[in-house]
């Protein structure tokens, strides 16, 4: 199926948390949320707005809207502002 085979796609070193995802466990849930997404109503082509704070999932939500055909327009509203020298 993988043409480089299996392998960690996504490592999350959170400050509580390690999280790891292989290829096919991103892909997997990410059309999981694609089709909860299509049940709601939402169709290919739509902007869907992802207001989130930094968590592990990042990748599966925005994989998921852009695996539907969807623009992603992701918002997360932990980034502060940061002066650059």
């Amino acid at each position: 199926m993988w043409q480089f085979g299996e392998y960690r796609q996504y490592i999350y070193l959170g400050s509580s948390v390690e999280k790891s995802l292989t290829n096919s466990e991103l892909l997997e849930k990410a059309w999981f949320l694609a089709t909860g997404l299509r049940i709601h109503g939402i169709r290919k082509r739509e902007v869907v707005a992802i207001l989130l704070s930094n968590i592990p999932e990042i990748p599966e939500i925005i994989n998921g809207g852009i695996r539907m055909g969807d623009s992603c327009l992701t918002i997360v509203f932990m980034f502060t502002h940061c002066q650059l020298r």
